[in-house]
């Protein structure tokens, strides 16, 4: 699926200009987004970046850690928002609400790092992916825990959990792929996006 050109390579917490490591990932997340992992080469990333394959290396020492550096960072960014989001929300729904807005944002602003997040991390080896994707577990497992929660409480009616819960996460998942910066608000998004999973679990109001 082709990606928007106006889409920005944003990495969360760091300027894409502020090192030389910081240029290496920016010029990796644009390659990866567009190419895929086993599209992507060293010496692409190293131009796009603006150095040589020896000063690339001396940040990291292949392309599988420039990707695992990138999937922990998304990762972490949407874990965080998630958990901030949730704050003092105790209510089944509003748990819901909270995810779903802050995931949906979360891949609204950095949409390049959700795609490669999302779709690249199952390219990395297994003793990269285990702490790089960590985060997201968490998120998953967050979840699913407020849609079994909800019920529990009788306020949701779900068929199966599983595909439920998968079927919320991959309405996040795309929206980098038709998400237009210059039209589309994600706060707006986000507040359809929280309409829409409260009708897929079918949420009651008491």
């Amino acid at each position: 699926m082709p990606l928007d050109p106006a889409l920005q390579p944003t990495i969360p917490g760091y300027p894409a200009h502020s090192s030389t490591k910081e240029r290496i990932l920016t010029s990796a997340l644009v390659s990866l987004a567009a190419q895929g992992f086993y599209g992507t080469s060293i010496r692409v990333i190293a131009e796009g970046a603006g150095v040589n394959s020896a000063t690339l290396y001396s940040h990291f020492p292949s392309k599988q850690h420039i990707l695992a550096e990138l999937v922990s960072r998304g990762s972490h960014e949407l874990l965080g928002r998630i958990t901030t989001a949730l704050g003092n929300a105790t209510a089944p729904t509003d748990r819901l609400d909270a995810i779903i807005r802050a995931t949906t944002i979360a891949h609204a602003e950095h949409p390049l790092l959700a795609i490669v997040t999302n779709r690249e991390m199952s390219a990395l080896e297994t003793e990269l992916a285990g702490p790089a994707t960590a985060p997201t577990v968490e998120a998953a497992r967050l979840l699913r825990a407020v849609l079994a929660q909800g019920v529990t409480d009788g306020l949701f009616d779900i068929v199966n959990l599983e595909i439920t819960a998968h079927a919320l996460e991959g309405m996040a998942q795309l929206v980098p792929f038709w998400f237009d910066p210059d039209k589309d608000k994600p706060e707006h998004l986000a507040r359809q996006y929280v309409g829409i999973a409260r009708r897929i679990v079918q949420a009651r109001v008491r």
